[in-house]
């Protein structure tokens, strides 16, 4: 394996493991406090979320879009889905 080939590899395989940023479907589960059910796999509490001030009013049922950060560590709610 040529050092070409080896430099191709760790690049393949560190772009596998990485988490980029991505878009989420979720539903509000409760609003005090706030946890959100993310396309029905997990569970996120207000510590893991980011509440941007046009969206500040849930009720249960609400269905909602988030935007993952690069690494997965922080949801973003861009708003309401209709």
């Amino acid at each position: 394996m040529s050092i070409i080939d080896s430099i191709k590899t760790i690049v393949e395989q560190h772009r596998s493991a990485a988490q980029p940023a991505a878009f989420f479907p979720a539903t509000v589960m409760n609003t005090n406090p706030l946890e959100v059910n993310v396309d029905q796999r997990f569970t996120l509490t207000a510590d893991f979320l980011i509440v941007l001030e046009h969206c500040k009013t849930f009720a249960p049922g609400d269905r909602l879009l988030l935007l993952r950060d690069d690494g997965g560590q922080q949801f973003v709610i861009l708003g309401r889905m209709v």
